[in-house]
C-alpha cells in the first residue's frame, strides 16, 4: 500500500543506530502502520570497507557508491513487497549518507528503473564535535576508528530541505 524510508543520518557517533532502533520501535506501534523495519547501513558494508575505516582510512566515493546502491536496491524491494500488498511499512535506515549526493543516490531510481515506490524523511543527528570524540571513546567492539572522524566531519554537507531529492523532508535534530 505504502512505504515510508526514514534515514536516521549523522556522523559516527551521532547516535544513528540507537536512535533508529527505537524509532522503529516506537513507529511500529503507530495504528495504521502494519510494519516498521530497521536497517542499520553498517550492516552491508563490505568487509574492505570496513577493513580500511578501522585501520583509519577514510571510504572513497567509489568504496560508497556501491554500498549505497545496496541499500537502494534493498529498500526498493521492501518497498516493492509492501506495496504489492494492504500493508503500511516504516522502513528507518541508519545511515551516515554525509553528502546530498549520497542522499540522492539512497532514494533516487536508476534510470530505466520504475518510480520511487516511497516518500523519504531524513532525520539529522547534528552534534558538537567534543560529543562525538566522547561518544566514540566510549564505544567498543565497533569497526568505525575514531581518528576517521575528522575526515566525516569534513566530508558532511549538512542537508538543506531546499536541496534535498524530491519527495523527502529534512528534521534535524
Amino acid at each position: 500500500m505504502t512505504t515510508l524510508l526514514v534515514v536516521v543520518m549523522g556522523v559516527s557517533g551521532s547516535g544513528k543506530s540507537t536512535v533508529g532502533q527505537h524509532l522503529a520501535a516506537s513507529l511500529g506501534q503507530v495504528g495504521g502502520v502494519t510494519k516498521a523495519l530497521f536497517l542499520d547501513a553498517d550492516d552491508y558494508h563490505p568487509e574492505t570497507n570496513k577493513l580500511k575505516m578501522c585501520r583509519g582510512i577514510p571510504l572513497t566515493d567509489s568504496d560508497r557508491i556501491p554500498w549505497l546502491s545496496e541499500l537502494r536496491q534493498t529498500v526498493r524491494n521492501i518497498a516493492s513487497e509492501s506495496n504489492n500488498t494492504a500493508t503500511t511499512t516504516v522502513i528507518v535506515l541508519a545511515c551516515s549518507a554525509l553528502r546530498r549526493m549520497y542522499r540522492q543516490l539512497i532514494v533516487d531510481r536508476q534510470e530505466g528503473q520504475q518510480p520511487l515506490l516511497y516518500n523519504t524523511v531524513f532525520v539529522y543527528l547534528k552534534c558538537s564535535k567534543d560529543l562525538l570524540e566522547q561518544r566514540l571513546a566510549a564505544r567498543n567492539g565497533h569497526f568505525f576508528n575514531p581518528a576517521l572522524l575528522s575526515s566525516q566531519l569534513s566530508a558532511l554537507e549538512e542537508p538543506d530541505p531546499r536541496l534535498e531529492p524530491a519527495n523527502s523532508a529534512v528534521i534535524t535534530v
